[in-house]
């Protein structure tokens, strides 16, 4: 009787850690759909499946990646990266061969990758769907720490909700065209430290609205033209800023008020290109 009862316990046992296991390689469906759609807008040579986490995946081009954590018995897609940057803590895709996966869903209104750290996106202005703002959808991503998006032509128009976002320390966008910023852009986003806008800002307000508790560093292009910016720099929004830069850009003329603590020892830089 003991050893039946022991072969039935081994036995139970085993179902249990299959079914476990199972359960540990299934991507949920909707993180799945979100993946499945970068890899297509962005022609990742990524297999649109469960297999896109599959570190042995070799494929066409090992330089795009997906990586998975397990949190409790479900799986997250956590990093987006390059193979040869398993072990470190960012998600690139800036060197890889694009290859034509199908259209991007247009139905998708949001990206649902809850333990999303941090995205580097470099996609040299090639976008299958430019009418797909990929700031629209990463705007409910909370859990990024760093956003990197470089030449990426979907993004049209920044949205006037793309704010608070409890987690994020680095911002960087690079574009060739010009956008107006809205008043409300990352605001409340208190661990910020670094804004980097490298494209023509046509517009932009800075006032004692906003709250950047953490922002030592903010740097944009100015293409201000007949008075489309109202900057007015005040320690109340800014209480830990050390450095200002603004590159006016050819025929923009700039205007900055800063209005700060006299123990404020900011640096202060505008240039002309």
């Amino acid at each position: 009787m003991n050893s039946n009862w022991f072969l039935v316990m081994t036995v139970a046992t085993l179902l249990l850690c299959c079914h476990y296991s199972n359960s540990q390689q299934t991507i949920p469906d909707d993180e799945l759909q979100s993946a499945i759609f970068l890899i297509r807008q962005y022609g990742l040579p990524v297999p649109q499946n469960q297999s896109l986490c599959d570190p042995f995946y070799a494929g066409s081009n090992v330089h795009a990646r997906f990586l998975k954590e397990i949190i409790d018995i479900y799986l997250y897609i956590i990093y987006l990266l390059p193979l040869h940057y398993l072990f470190m803590e960012s998600s690139y895709f800036n060197s890889y061969t694009r290859i034509d996966g199908g259209s991007p869903s247009s139905t998708l209104t949001t990206l649902t990758m809850p333990a999303l750290k941090s995205i580097h996106l470099d996609c040299k202005g090639v976008v299958v769907n430019q009418s797909i703002n990929i700031l629209k959808l990463l705007k409910s991503v909370k859990s990024l720490s760093i956003i990197e998006l470089l030449y990426d032509t979907s993004i049209s128009y920044i949205p006037s909700d793309f704010n608070n976002f409890p987690n994020l320390v680095d911002f960087q966008l690079t574009l060739d065209q010009p956008l107006i910023i809205p008043r409300t852009f990352l605001n409340n986003s208190v661990d910020l430290q670094s804004i980097t806008i490298q494209f023509p800002v046509s517009s932009i307000t800075i006032d004692d609205s906003l709250y950047f508790p953490s922002l030592f560093s903010d740097y944009f292009y100015s293409n201000c033209i007949n008075g489309s910016h109202h900057i007015n720099v005040t320690s109340k929004s800014f209480p830990k800023l050390s450095v200002f830069a603004i590159n006016a850009l050819l025929g923009s003329n700039t205007t900055v008020y800063f209005n700060l603590d006299p123990s404020d020892t900011v640096k202060k830089r505008l240039s002309e290109n």
